[in-house]
């Protein structure tokens, strides 16, 4: 085997070892229950699975299902109200200023 090829091998195999090495430290050091936040711009607009319970439980908040109405059907969160999300412009539901309105579609 020539030397350039050796040398070449040898860089190969050094680059993936790092590489292999930083994936397990990695897996070994990060907790794997972690919250990676998403950040798309709509972060402070999220609410928590417990916020959204806890303003369903008292009552303080209209639902809005943004999924189609056949998926509205299947399945819903009580007493939700259905705007398919290619429909919501122009239909927004009429509430009262400052109503607390939380949309899903999952």
């Amino acid at each position: 085997m020539d030397k350039h090829r050796r040398k070449t091998l040898i860089g190969i195999s050094t680059a993936l070892a790092v590489v292999i090495i930083g994936i397990v430290y990695l897996s070994l050091t990060t907790d794997p229950n972690s919250v990676i936040p998403v950040n798309d711009g709509y972060d402070l607009y999220r609410v928590s699975l417990h916020n959204a319970k806890d303003a369903f439980d008292d009552n303080e908040v209209l639902f809005v299902d943004v999924r189609s109405e056949e998926e509205f059907i299947d399945s819903h969160i009580p007493g939700a109200v259905v705007i398919p999300l290619n429909e919501i412009t122009g239909n927004e539901p009429a509430v009262d200023k400052g109503a607390l309105i939380y949309t899903y579609c999952t």
